[in-house]
């Protein structure tokens, strides 16, 4: 999967930074919000919930930057690339090799980000079946795990604990 990253577009512009340099610039946005937070606060007391809040948002949303750029380290890894390949070979519906696609994915802070992966469409046999089941193909890196093997669980482009955990949703 050479061409695989994750991106802030679908034009694959504004790729992320390395996990430390991400959270890096994150904590330096954050040191700029605190002198702005105390002073709200300071003149009105009454506003914690909202700030609150808002901080918490904050860091949803620090959180997803790190997570995406997690992920775009871990796919240009070679041992992702094998292991791509060995759960395309292991999974239940025989699959062709595949192609790059761009698939959008949200994250738990609302996060939308754009994965690079390798999409397995199900490999055709010979003779075209008779069957009209539509078998849907495998974004590869970005499934359930099959036979062992790790993959990210992201699934109908939304992470895996956005719908799961009420909490982080709105």
């Amino acid at each position: 999967m050479d061409d695989g990253g994750t991106f802030m577009d679908k034009e694959g512009k504004g790729r992320f930074g390395s996990p430390t340099e991400v959270a890096g610039q994150f904590l330096l946005e954050l040191g700029q919000e605190i002198p702005k937070w105390t002073a709200r606060i300071s003149h009105s007391p009454d506003c914690c919930v909202e700030l609150e809040l808002e901080i918490r948002q904050a860091f949803h949303l620090g959180a997803d930057y790190v997570v995406a750029a997690l992920l775009s380290t871990v796919i240009q890894l070679s041992s992702f690339d094998r292991t791509a390949d060995q759960v395309r070979r292991s999974y239940d519906t025989p699959l062709a090799k595949g192609r790059m696609r761009m698939i959008q994915i949200q994250l738990i802070g609302g996060l939308i980000i754009w994965i690079r992966s390798l999409y397995c469409e199900p490999r055709r046999g010979w003779f075209r079946e008779t069957n009209t089941e539509k078998i849907p193909g495998l974004h590869i890196g970005l499934t359930p795990k099959v036979a062992s093997q790790s993959a990210h669980r992201f699934q109908y482009s939304v992470s895996p604990h956005r719908n799961q955990n009420s909490r982080y949703n709105g």
